[in-house]
């Protein structure tokens, strides 16, 4: 097997993992009343720029016991993916990189989404840390 199936057979074995996660979050922790929620603005940069915050902080941990915080990052992951894919769509439109050469949307988006997931990857290796 090549480094890069076995890298695919781990991403989709870590993804599996965290949708149980998300899933165990949903059933067993109800927070209707919102109790200890981070605001949505900081929900929102732990979805678009996680390397800006200071995972360590307990504060985060919050998510992983309430429902009510993990319905909302959930919905703003699939906005963020949405709004990433729409740009994908627009790739047939090149852009002026800042050396002169023509780079494709495709591959901004694909080296973007390769730097979001090198941070939550990241991010899951900090709140494993926490966890322990």
């Amino acid at each position: 097997m090549n480094g890069f199936h076995r890298i695919a057979r781990d991403d989709e074995n870590d993804t599996r993992l965290f949708d149980a996660l998300e899933e165990y979050v949903l059933d067993s922790y109800p927070n209707p009343q919102r109790v200890g929620c981070l605001d949505r603005d900081l929900l929102g940069q732990i979805v678009e720029t996680p390397e800006q915050l200071d995972l360590t902080d307990p504060k985060f941990l919050h998510v992983f016991k309430c429902a009510e915080c993990t319905r909302d990052l959930r919905e703003l992951r699939r906005t963020r993916e949405a709004r990433l894919q729409q740009g994908a769509a627009c790739s047939s439109v090149p852009v002026e990189s800042a050396f002169g050469a023509t780079t494709s949307w495709p591959k901004r988006v694909a080296e973007a989404g390769s730097k979001a997931c090198l941070t939550l990857h990241r991010l899951a290796e900090k709140l494993k840390s926490l966890i322990r």
